[in-house]
């Protein structure tokens, strides 16, 4: 009797929603107060409904699949499903899953974490990254983006390749160094030590194309981090009729 007072403490207290199914007919048997919290609805409610009813149409199909690979242990984590809330708004949570025998019938328990505000936020970067792509790919100006530390481009894109005569991929191989004209003035080393030092700065650039002519550029550069990296992100319009 003790023990059972520990579990139903546990179901009551706990942080993550419990949702307790009938494995075959699906329907809810038993709903801790979280989940009802989360769902917006009671208890008794949620014992008049089954999985189908608490998630968007079409999210069905998978949410079905999953509950069932949960049915044979296939797997025990499903993460960011979508959940219908009483008041029909959606919310995303990750679900972890076990089955016992509750009641003498093979049933799922379903650990329900809300991850909405992750859900979003990987979305938002998501639509972020998308517009920062097709800037980068549609800009007029030639775009670098150089590693410090390995003294090779990581990133240009398609103006660049048109104007230097490069693939991506090869121009992916080397680095400023290895394209820069013995007409340029100022060293490139010595401006990636004046970016380093200040942050950014404006020069002009005589860079060798692939064919052997000269394009002359006008450079913008600045300092950017990403993952612990220092890199060097450059913006270079071509002045070479000018």
């Amino acid at each position: 009797m003790k023990l059972y007072k520990v579990y139903q403490t546990i179901f009551e207290k706990a942080a993550e929603g419990i949702l307790i199914a009938d494995a075959e007919t699906k329907r809810f048997k038993y709903a801790n107060p979280t989940i009802c919290t989360m769902l917006g609805y009671t208890e008794k409610e949620l014992q008049k409904m089954d999985v189908l009813a608490i998630h968007p149409k079409e999210a069905l199909e998978h949410v079905i699949s999953e509950f069932e690979s949960h049915t044979r242990m296939d797997k025990t984590y499903s993460p960011n499903i979508p959940c219908l809330k009483k008041n029909r708004t959606i919310i995303y949570v990750d679900i972890t899953g076990v089955n016992a025998l509750i009641d003498g019938r093979k049933s799922n328990i379903g650990l329900f974490t809300d991850v909405t505000e992750r859900k979003l936020a990987v979305d938002a970067l998501q639509v972020s990254e998308k517009k920062y792509r097709d800037i980068f790919e549609q800009a007029n100006d030639a775009i670098f983006i150089f590693d410090l530390e390995t003294k090779k481009f990581v990133e240009v894109n398609q103006k660049a390749t048109e104007l230097l005569g490069y693939s991506i991929k090869e121009l992916l191989r080397i680095g400023p160094q290895d394209i820069s004209s013995k007409k340029q003035k100022v060293p490139i080393t010595e401006i990636n030590e004046q970016i380093k030092k200040q942050g950014s700065a404006l020069f002009e650039y005589i860079a060798n194309k692939k064919d052997g002519t000269e394009v002359i550029f006008h450079a913008n550069s600045k300092l950017v981090h990403r993952n612990d990296k220092a890199l060097i992100q450059t913006f270079a319009r071509d002045i070479t009729q000018k």
